[in-house]
């Protein structure tokens, strides 16, 4: 049966049925009948008369409506529902996820947010903003202690300061930051200013012990001296005609750099050796190439014409000569043999007949390295040279060079170069002295005595007094 008929047949309407009565639900279609009744067999035409006559009725439904309505969700008696084709579900490919990175732990919470995320720290960004603040507050600290020290209440610190940076090459320029050049030229004025003690002869001269030379190692002896200030080292030495000046070059003019004190100990197969004259040294970077001043080397004039200042050397009779102004005419008539020059007013004792002149320097207070060379008037040669810049020695004054060399019976002596240029060497003085060579440092291991405190090795300078080997004849 198609849709047509099952329609026709459910609203056909039988007459005599009672229409008020409540309708029975049909059974499903699979057990429901034609409402048409089946075809009975008369058997006889009493029967046929006695049936009750079952009036149909038919109900025509356009067929049109049947294509414009749809069925109604509350049609039991389909079999079936109508299918919906489902709707095609477009397949989405994932995305390919990225690895989840490890949350980091959260250090503080907040009233809108439980947990708040923390970026893993920049150790390298911290350690440079920690390195720059360091810098910074020390340069500020620096900066500070100099204006305290400058305009401070005590002018003999601000003196003593100024003093010693100009002593040193690589900080000359440093005063200049916070004072004035009239203040500055008015502390080296006054540095200048020399008090001279004068003193007899006799109360200089040291009598001559029997045993002094006793314990000499090569006729010389080296002396450890450790001062409230300042630790100073003394070679005496006995005699003065072993001294003379090695230059670092034979040709000063074609130089262009001077030698090391290890070196020039090479050159000359010298048993000891202490530093000389004045060299150019800007900035604390000069090579040593050529000496200033008036220069003499084994008895020939070997560099400059005339004094660039103090003039330190030795003549013919292996006197000790400290002069200012020395010319070249000059030094040939008195016999000049060896000798170098540093800068003015650096004749710190000078024998006047039977007097001798203590130039002392009350107001020269810088402190720093020093070198001097001296001399006895029995004719011993006195070096000295003294460490600074350090806790156990922060360095020594004119004054305090000039007390020494009284101290070892000096009747003429001079200052000589300072700073890191103050060098004192003694060929395997640690054997002659009996001193554990695994105590000493790298330098002193090669033949320095004095501690060399600069950053860089020691200095390439053009002039050394050196001691040659005794004559054994």
């Amino acid at each position: 049966m198609n849709d047509l008929e099952e329609l026709a047949a459910r609203y056909l309407v039988n007459e005599d049925e009672d229409t008020t009565a409540p309708v029975k639900k049909e059974p499903p279609r699979a057990e429901r009948v034609s409402r048409t009744p089946p075809a009975r067999t008369i058997s006889s035409p009493t029967e046929k008369e006695t049936s009750p006559r079952i009036q149909t009725r038919e109900v025509y439904i356009p067929v049109s409506s049947f294509k414009q309505q749809e069925p109604e969700d509350d049609f039991e008696d389909f079999d079936e529902e109508p299918v919906r084709k489902p709707k095609k579900v477009k397949k989405v490919k994932p995305k390919k996820q990225k690895k989840a990175k490890k949350a980091p732990t959260p250090d503080y919470y907040d009233d809108d947010y439980a947990e708040v995320a923390v970026k893993k720290p920049n150790h390298v960004g911290r350690f440079f903003l920690c390195l720059f603040t360091l810098l910074l507050m020390l340069i500020i600290t620096i900066a500070s202690v100099c204006l305290v020290i400058s305009y401070g209440p005590s002018p003999t610190i601000r003196n003593i300061c100024v003093l010693s940076a100009k002593q040193a090459s690589a900080t000359k320029w440093v005063p200049g930051l916070f004072l004035s050049e009239k203040t500055i030229q008015d502390i080296m004025d006054a540095s200048n200013s020399v008090n001279t003690d004068v003193v007899a002869i006799d109360d200089i001269i040291t009598e001559e012990e029997d045993d002094e030379w006793s314990n000499a190692v090569d006729g010389m002896k080296l002396i450890f001296r450790q001062e409230p200030n300042y630790k100073a080292y003394v070679l005496l030495i006995k005699d003065p005609s072993r001294v003379n000046l090695g230059i670092s070059s034979d040709n000063f003019a074609g130089a262009t750099a001077g030698m090391r004190i290890f070196e020039i100990a090479d050159k000359y197969k010298c048993v000891a050796a202490i530093n000389g004259g004045e060299f150019a040294d800007p900035g604390g970077q000069g090579t040593g190439a050529q000496p200033i001043g008036l220069t003499y080397s084994q008895g020939k004039c070997v560099w400059g014409s005339s004094t660039g200042g103090t003039f330190i050397g030795f003549d013919k009779d292996n006197n000790l000569v400290c002069v200012e102004g020395l010319s070249k005419a000059k030094a040939d008539e008195m016999g000049i043999r060896d000798g170098c020059c540093f800068m003015y007013k650096n004749v710190i004792i000078e024998r006047d007949g039977d007097n001798v002149k203590l130039n002392y320097a009350d107001d020269n207070l810088g402190i720093a390295q020093k070198t001097a060379i001296g001399q006895r008037a029995d004719g011993t040669v006195i070096m000295i040279v003294t460490d600074g810049r350090s806790a156990e020695s922060v360095g020594a004054t004119r004054n305090d060079m000039i007390d020494l060399m009284v101290e070892y019976g000096a009747v003429t002596a001079g200052s000589l170069d300072g700073g890191s240029s103050s060098m004192l060497y003694y060929r395997d003085y640690w054997d002659a002295y009996k001193i554990d060579k695994n105590g000493l440092d790298e330098y002193q291991q090669q033949g320095l005595v004095n501690r060399y405190k600069a950053f860089t090795k020691p200095r390439r300078i053009p002039t050394y007094f050196i001691v040659m080997p005794r004559d054994e004849s």
